[in-house]
C-alpha cells in the first residue's frame, strides 16, 4: 500500500506538525516516457550530479530507499530518502533532516511533444519553526535548479533522438528503479530508415585526438587517433541514448557521461600497415592509397 502526500500530512498534523508548500516546474521537447525514465534512473545520480551521491539500501522496480550524501556548501549532509513510483506519470519521495520533514510529489504530462513536469514540495515542522520554512524552501528551490540543469538536457537528448525516429525499449514495458541498474542492456532502438555515414580523408590530414564523422547518433562514429593507431567509437551509447562526442577516454574505452559505462572501440586499426579493411557492428573502415574511408551505420 502506498500513501499520498496528503495522507501523510494529515497523520503528521495530528502529531503537531504544520506544513507549507512550494511548486517548481520544468518543461522541454521530450515525451512523458523520458521524464519517467529520468526519475527512475538511479545510476546517473552518481555520475551526473556532483553534489549528490546515492547509496541504495533497498530497491525494486517501483521503489528505492537510499541514503543521499548531499553537499551543501562546505558541509556534507546524509539524507535518508524513500522514493516510489505512483504511476508512469507520478513519483513520490519523502525524507527528513533535523527537525524538518519534506514530502515531494512529481507529476508530468505531455502535449504536442512538449512535456511539463511539476514538483510540489511539502515542508513540515513543529509550529515554532514555521518562520524558517521560507528559507528552507529557498534551499529546496536552489537544489531543484541544480538538479534540472543536468537532468533536463538528458531528457532533451532523448527527445532529439525521437525526432529522428529512434525508439526506446522502456516506452512499451515501463521504466523501473531496479531495471535502471542494469547497464548491460541496450535500451535504444535504431530507426528503420537509418542512414549510413560516408567519410574519407588522407591519413596525414587526420589529426591526433578526436575526429567526429556523421551525426551524433548511430549514423556517425567518433575517430580517436593516437600516433598511428586509429580507434573507431560510436557516437551514441545504446544503453540510454547519451552522446559520446565529448565522453572521456578511459582504459582505451569511452566512458558514457550519463552512467559511466565503458564502451570499447568498434574497430582499432593501424595506419602504418598499408592497405587493409576492417568491418564490425555495421561500420567499415578501409585504408587504400594512404586514404582512410569510413562507411556504414552503428548496429548492436
Amino acid at each position: 500500500m502506498k500513501f499520498s502526500a496528503e495522507s501523510m500530512m494529515r497523520q503528521m498534523e495530528e502529531n503537531g506538525f504544520v506544513f507549507s508548500s512550494t511548486q517548481q516546474m520544468s518543461k522541454g521537447k521530450y515525451l512523458s516516457f523520458d521524464a519517467e525514465w529520468n526519475y527512475t534512473d538511479m545510476p546517473h545520480l552518481n555520475e551526473i550530479h556532483e553534489l549528490t551521491e546515492a547509496v541504495q539500501g533497498a530497491i525494486e522496480d517501483d521503489y528505492v530507499a537510499s541514503v543521499l550524501i548531499q553537499k551543501v556548501g562546505p558541509f556534507t549532509v546524509p539524507l535518508t530518502m524513500f522514493t516510489c513510483a505512483i504511476s508512469r506519470f507520478e513519483n513520490f519521495h519523502f525524507s527528513s533532516f533535523g527537525p524538518y520533514v519534506v514530502l515531494i510529489r512529481t507529476k508530468w504530462s505531455t502535449e504536442i511533444n512538449c512535456t511539463t513536469v511539476f514538483t510540489d514540495y511539502f515542508l513540515g515542522s513543529k509550529r515554532f519553526l514555521k518562520w524558517s520554512h521560507h528559507y528552507v524552501h529557498r534551499l529546496l528551490a536552489q537544489n531543484y535548479r541544480v538538479l534540472m540543469a543536468k537532468d533536463v538536457p538528458m531528457r532533451m537528448r532523448r527527445g532529439q533522438l525521437r525526432s529522428k525516429n529512434y525508439g526506446f525499449v522502456g516506452d512499451a514495458i515501463g521504466y523501473g528503479f531496479l531495471d535502471s541498474m542494469n547497464l548491460v542492456k541496450f535500451g535504444v532502438v535504431n530507426p528503420y530508415d537509418l542512414a549510413p555515414c560516408s567519410w574519407s580523408s588522407p591519413i596525414d590530414a587526420i589529426s591526433q585526438g578526436t575526429t567526429l564523422v556523421g551525426s551524433s547518433d548511430s549514423s556517425g562514429v567518433r575517430l580517436v587517433r593516437q600516433n598511428d593507431v586509429l580507434q573507431v567509437f560510436p557516437r551514441i551509447c545504446m544503453h540510454a541514448g547519451a552522446s559520446l562526442d565529448l565522453a572521456r577516454i578511459e582504459n582505451s574505452c569511452v566512458a558514457c557521461p550519463w552512467h559511466g559505462k565503458l564502451i570499447r572501440p568498434i574497430i582499432t586499426i593501424s595506419l602504418a600497415e598499408g592497405a587493409r579493411s576492417c568491418e564490425s557492428k555495421g561500420i567499415k573502415i578501409e585504408i587504400k592509397d594512404s586514404i582512410v574511408f569510413v562507411t556504414g551505420a552503428y548496429e548492436v
